[in-house]
């Protein structure tokens, strides 16, 4: 069975769509002052941007093969299918990422990120690479640079996709964590423990009331 490819079109463009939106889900503000807050949650915004920008750029990616496909059969709808399972579950890794990057459990929350984004690529190449073998899949009229230069860079686009980016994140886990974070965090954390010192002191103020009346 073979059929055109722009079902196929619509429905990946609309996962891309929604898993984009979902992100801006994991960007929460929670207690107050709301300044304080909202810099508290600096992780949340780097990690939205971050995945918003990953999957914009998987998504042009994803339209430059299709439009080099001139049909689509029952396998490659069934690779594509599982190639968006994993587009629509970044959101998840990214909500990890922002919550534990700057505490316990950051290294984990970088390798899930990694291994979600390395199962992308890799089902991104297995749908690329079962059209193009043979001209399986491609259209007649299919620009041959184009084909060329996705055949050239498919190793490296998952080696980028996988280990490449767990190790970049991990690594950036690690290098944020070193300097405690100067740019956004700082100014959090300046705010966060004059706050705990005013609770100290209101207190020890109460104990000191108490023990008078006592």
């Amino acid at each position: 069975m073979r059929m055109a490819t722009s079902r196929l079109e619509a429905f990946s463009d609309g996962v891309f769509a929604i898993a984009a939106t979902l992100l801006i889900l994991n960007v929460q503000e929670s207690g107050s002052p709301l300044g304080s807050a909202l810099l508290r949650i600096w992780p949340s915004y780097a990690a939205y941007a971050v995945s918003f920008l990953t999957i914009g750029i998987i998504w042009i990616n994803h339209h430059t093969v299709m439009a080099q496909i001139g049909k689509v059969d029952r396998l490659f709808l069934l690779l594509n299918i599982i190639f968006l399972m994993f587009i629509a579950f970044i959101p998840f890794p990214t909500r990890l990422l922002a919550m534990h990057i700057n505490a316990e459990g950051a290294e984990a929350a970088a390798v899930s990120y990694g291994v979600v984004l390395t199962l992308t690529a890799i089902m991104f190449n297995a749908v690329w690479r079962y059209a193009a073998t043979g001209r399986r899949l491609l259209r007649e009229d299919a620009d041959r640079r184009v084909v060329q230069v996705v055949r050239r860079n498919e190793g490296h686009q998952l080696a980028d996709g996988g280990e490449g980016v767990e190790l970049r994140v991990v690594d950036e886990v690690r290098h944020t964590r070193g300097r405690a974070v100067h740019v956004g965090a700082e100014p959090a954390l300046g705010l966060l423990r004059e706050r705990g010192a005013a609770q100290h002191d209101q207190r020890s103020q109460n104990h000191t009331t108490n023990d008078a009346h006592a």
